[in-house]
């Protein structure tokens, strides 16, 4: 789901890390800790709150949509928590709808409205970061 924080903690859990007992640099799957920083070296710098239409009016009544990037966003008929529009995939961490928390926000929201005057903490952003250099550099 292109969603860093999620495949750290995963990760960690996967390389048998304990209170007591260090990472087992043997079980860190190296695929998923690049998939992981990749994702974080998406994100958008100073992150400002702006909103984000990847989808106009035609393309949520087609169903069929092009995000701001280019990527392919097939749109669900049905609309998600919130009766926002979702697509099928994840929508790319650098297209993505501004959040002050991703690792909460629905990945696959196409759109949404933002403050052009405020800036997001990027608590998320910094949480993953640090998660990822220790992953890293684990003993």
């Amino acid at each position: 789901m292109q969603q860093s924080f999620f495949d750290l903690v995963a990760l960690a859990a996967t390389a048998r890390g304990t209170a007591d007992a260090p990472l087992r640099q043997a079980d860190l799957d190296a695929s998923m800790l690049t998939r992981a920083v990749g994702t974080l070296g998406e994100f958008p710098s100073p992150y400002w709150a702006v909103g984000r239409e990847n989808c106009d009016a035609a393309e949520l009544a087609s169903l069929d949509c092009i995000g701001d990037d280019g990527t392919p966003l097939p749109l669900l008929a049905d609309l998600a928590r919130g009766d926002v529009v979702v697509s099928s995939i994840p929508v790319p961490m650098q297209i993505r709808p501004p959040s002050n928390f991703h690792w909460r926000s629905d990945p696959y929201r196409v759109n949404a409205e933002g403050n052009p005057n405020a800036l997001n903490p990027g608590v998320d952003l910094r949480l993953a970061y640090w998660m990822a250099r220790y992953l890293r550099t684990a003993p």
